[in-house]
Order: structure tokens, then C-alpha cells, then sequence
């Protein structure tokens, strides 16, 4: 589980599955992203064969309590709940291509994952490119693969983001080098997860 990192839990701004370390990040949060996660158990004799990636279908959400609005800016609680998820905190892929489509994108260079504003809005999430920069990770690190956290927080209609159904999944296939079908044919998981094999 290489997201939850960050939440509407804490009193400032921090993106839901970081890869890296941020200049913001102090005390225990600076193993809060994917690199120190996997390290750590790396460390602890971990098969680097038996570790996959995850890889979020949803963003965590905040809701903003001044005019500061870039990572670690104050918060006070989550956004308003998705029209469909209809859960504090969180916004599934599909909700927040709707809301980029007013909101203001930042990429966060130093930890490789984009969030967006609007309002007193701001969500961390992850798109194509964060997806991209972390299969290399993953890649150079020599994982065993990756596994999505949800099929059903993916555009899986492919109404709301423009991009054909499950564009974040099939981004994931396609960096992974696998072809993309009309049917995304993956294997779920006891827990629902996605394993998506590298070989």
C-alpha cells in the first residue's frame, strides 16, 4: 500500500501517494512516500521479487483555511464529498477529472505527483505522468510489479475524463509494456486489489 501517506486527518496539505520525500516533510513524515517505504523493507530482507507497487485510483482531499494553497498549506478538515463517492476526504479518478476542469494544476516536481485547487479545494491525486515516473521507479528498482487500488475509482465508463475507459489503468498496462484491449483483463485480488504482473 504505497498510498494514504497524507489526509485530510493532518492540519497541512501533503498528496495522498508521493514518491519522493518533500522539502515540507519533517519528523517521522519523511518516510511518508513510496521510496523510504520500500526501502524500509528492502532493509528488513524483503524479496524485491515479491514486492509490487501500488498504484491509487483516487485522490485525498482537503479543504484549504487560508489563502495558502501549495503543498503544506494549512487545512481544516476534507473537502466536500464526491457527488458519487459520497465519502469525506477522498475523490475516486473519475471525480477529479471533473473538478480539474476548473481547478488549477500544480506538479510537484520533487515528489513527482500533481495536485489541483479550486476554491478552498485541494486534492492530491495521481494522473498518466505520476503513474509514468513511478513504473520507471519501479522498473529501476527491480519490483515485482504493480497492483491498482480500485478498479471502480478509474474512469472505468471512460465518461468523465475524456480518455476511453480506464485510462489510468491502461496508462499503467501500456508503461508496463502489456497491450491495451477494450477489456481491461486483470487478476483481482482476495482484498480487491489489481495485480497488474511485470512479466
Amino acid at each position: 500500500m504505497t498510498y494514504d501517506y497524507h489526509g485530510h486527518w493532518e492540519a497541512y496539505t501533503g498528496h495522498n501517494s508521493p514518491l519522493y520525500r518533500s522539502s515540507v516533510d519533517s519528523g517521522s513524515h519523511i518516510h511518508h512516500n513510496i521510496n523510504s517505504s520500500v526501502a524500509h523493507w528492502l532493509a528488513l530482507g524483503a524479496p524485491v521479487e515479491k514486492l509490487l507497487l501500488g498504484f491509487p485510483t483516487y485522490g485525498r482531499t482537503y479543504r484549504l483555511s487560508s489563502a495558502a494553497d501549495s503543498l503544506g498549506a494549512p487545512a481544516n478538515g476534507p473537502a466536500d464529498a464526491g457527488p458519487y463517492t459520497r465519502t469525506s476526504g477522498f475523490w475516486a479518478y473519475y471525480e477529479i477529472c471533473h473538478f480539474i476542469g476548473s481547478a488549477t494544476i500544480e506538479w510537484i516536481s520533487e515528489q513527482e505527483v500533481p495536485y489541483a485547487t479550486y476554491g478552498s479545494s485541494w486534492v492530491g491525486f495521481d494522473d498518466k505522468r505520476s503513474y509514468s515516473s513511478k513504473v520507471q521507479w519501479m522498473n529501476a528498482n527491480n519490483l515485482g510489479g504493480a497492483h491498482v487500488w480500485t478498479l471502480d475509482m478509474d474512469d472505468f465508463g471512460g465518461y468523465f475524463c475524456s480518455d476511453g475507459p480506464y485510462p489510468l489503468i491502461n496508462h499503467l498496462r501500456m508503461s508496463m509494456g502489456n497491450k491495451v484491449s477494450q477489456s481491461v483483463s486483470v487478476r483481482v485480488c482476495k482484498n480487491i486489489n489489481t495485480e497488474v504482473n511485470s512479466n
